[in-house]
């Protein structure tokens, strides 16, 4: 069995990279969906190019399309950053094996 956490974050930073929004992502030709496949390679290298840049955090849909992720580069966080847990919840998860 493998056990899950789940958190609500409120988060408040000025240099994050913001996947969510059809307008910016056509700009390099990229789309939600290829952001939400299950195959990894386009989110390592968007996950790579932020870092590099020195984004705080990379906002995008998640794989299940029932919210958003939200990837924090805690080595690169503004003093005027805020992140607080709003919630927590940890559940069971039944899958036995995860794929990539």
């Amino acid at each position: 069995m493998l056990w899950q956490q789940w958190f609500e974050v409120r988060a408040h930073m000025r240099q994050v990279s913001r996947h969510t929004d059809k307008d910016i992502l056509a700009k390099p030709g990229i789309t939600q969906d290829e952001i939400a496949r299950t195959h990894i390679s386009l989110c390592v290298e968007i996950s790579r190019a932020a870092h590099r840049l020195g984004f705080e955090a990379i906002l995008a849909p998640s794989a299940t399309r029932k919210g958003t992720v939200l990837v924090v580069y805690p080595e690169f966080l503004l003093p005027a950053s805020e992140l607080e847990v709003a919630k927590r919840k940890i559940f069971e998860n039944r899958i036995s094996q995860l794929t990539m």
